[in-house]
């Protein structure tokens, strides 16, 4: 079953990268799942969603309850099947806490228990065994990484709505 929810489907048409939210989760284009794929296998579950037409809002959710309707939405055009939320299975435990560094001392030092895109001066990984999968996540990072490779390939396929943001 999929999760369903209302959103902007003019700018949902456009994207295919939408949102990413904590725990491992991103909302992304099928698209962009086959172009991660093909950069590398990486351990992932997919679970499918439903974007209902903002125009909607009132048929397909209980202005009271805030709950989905039993409303079934027939046209194609109010509605969007074409993302996914891609779960990502395991975390990369892979931050250097020695050599990243946090406003001039070392992460481990630091007193920072997470941290944010573009907070660190200087931000380092350990490479794992067999190199990183296209898309990882990092317990201690909010954010979400994606290698080089991955941006050259989402680049390469034409991908969009995706704001590259590198580390230091």
């Amino acid at each position: 079953m999929p999760i369903e929810f209302v959103g902007n489907l003019e700018n949902a048409a456009w994207l295919d990268h939408i949102f990413t939210a904590p725990m491992g989760l991103l909302l992304i284009s099928k698209r962009m799942v086959r172009v991660l794929e093909s950069v590398k296998p990486f351990a992932y579950r997919l679970i499918p969603t439903t974007i209902y037409s903002e125009k909607i809002k009132h048929l397909v959710v209980d202005r009271f309850t805030r709950r989905r309707t039993w409303y079934q939405v027939e046209d194609p055009a109010l509605r969007n099947e074409d993302f996914v939320i891609l779960q990502l299975q395991d975390e990369l435990d892979c931050l250097d806490r020695d050599r990243t560094i946090i406003d001039g001392v070392p992460f481990r030092q630091s007193g920072v228990s997470y941290l944010g895109m573009e907070e660190a001066q200087q931000l380092e990984l350990r490479a794992p065994d067999g190199g990183f999968p296209p898309v990882f996540s990092v317990p201690k990072l909010t954010f979400y990484c994606f290698t080089e490779e991955a941006k050259q390939a989402c680049d390469k396929a034409g991908l969009k709505g995706l704001w590259w943001r590198p580390q230091k």
